[in-house]
């Protein structure tokens, strides 16, 4: 089952956001490969999302890459932890995406998928349908103007870098109608919105926004369950929570939010690695750290 994050769509999505990022499709592997320039010179970096690495042939990918000017290239694997391991030639790195997930198995039956909610969250969700809350969804542009908004208010809020409208508008213009829109209202009021991706059999939590306002109203256990609801109907399998913290060190708000879907267990993918192919690779490196001790 391929991620998301291995469409034409997202490579087109990311690419169209930034001159500095190519992208190119190796046929042979039937994955896309990330091409991030690297300023003032004539190299590339790439990235390679959620990939199944038992499937990649390390050989051929080196040769392809190396014609393509890559000083190396980073490898989130979609295999998880208690798969087999890759060989430890690879250089361990940070990932990019979340190291831990949640997925949420929509085929359950109702009784047992209840049961997998931690009781707080089964208790919340039925504050939240007493609470004359109103859950719409959509692909809209009227309903995504309306979820940058709220997601904008929230990222100034909350004080983290929010990602830039053209960001966003070429990924709602490149999926179309794989976006969905799920809002919910109290008294015609935005409280919380939801940026979410359809492919295949899963439909993805890519980005959120809520406010402060009618907390006790349980808005996001509102929303959640509504977003079950709603793609059971048509015959989606599962829903994909894009990442949590570690949970045995963070606890934040939005880990435990997403942990009680599935009374804390969680995912924990493989680790991420870089595969060199060039010693202006650690020139590179030893570049991108300095950067990022100077501005984190």
């Amino acid at each position: 089952m391929k991620h998301f994050q291995q469409t034409i769509e997202w490579m087109k999505a990311k690419s169209e956001a930034s001159e500095k990022i190519k992208y190119t499709y190796v046929e042979k592997q039937d994955i896309y490969v990330q091409l991030n320039k690297i300023p003032f010179t004539s190299y590339f970096f790439g990235y390679i999302p959620r990939v199944n690495c038992n499937l990649l042939d390390f050989d051929y990918l080196n040769t392809y890459l190396k014609k393509l000017n890559c000083v190396g290239y980073q490898v989130d694997p979609a295999n998880y932890k208690s798969e087999s391991k890759f060989p430890n030639k690879f250089r361990l790195t940070k990932a990019v995406a979340l190291k831990y997930n949640v997925i949420i198995n929509l085929q359950l039956k109702d009784e047992e998928l209840l049961g997998m909610f931690k009781p707080k969250h089964r208790y919340n969700i039925k504050v939240s349908q007493r609470s004359n809350l109103d859950f719409r969804i959509s692909n809209s542009e009227e309903d995504y103007e309306k979820f940058y908004e709220l997601y904008l208010k929230n990222a100034i809020r909350r004080k983290y870098p929010p990602r830039s409208k053209k960001y966003l508008d070429s990924v709602y213009k490149n999926f179309e109608d794989k976006v969905y829109i799920a809002n919910v209202y109290f008294n015609n009021e935005l409280l919380v919105s939801w940026f979410l991706i359809l492919y295949e059999e899963t439909v993805y939590f890519v980005y959120g926004g809520s406010n402060d306002l009618h907390k006790e109203k349980m808005s996001s256990y509102f929303l959640l369950w509504n977003i079950i609801r709603y793609f059971q109907g048509i015959g989606i399998k599962y829903i994909d929570l894009m990442g949590i913290k570690d949970p045995k060190t963070t606890q934040d708000g939005f880990t435990r939010f997403k942990l009680g879907w599935s009374n804390g267990r969680y995912i924990e993918y493989q680790d991420s690695f870089d595969v060199v192919l060039s010693r202006f690779y650690y020139i590179f490196k030893f570049f991108y750290y300095i950067k990022n001790f100077i501005f984190p």
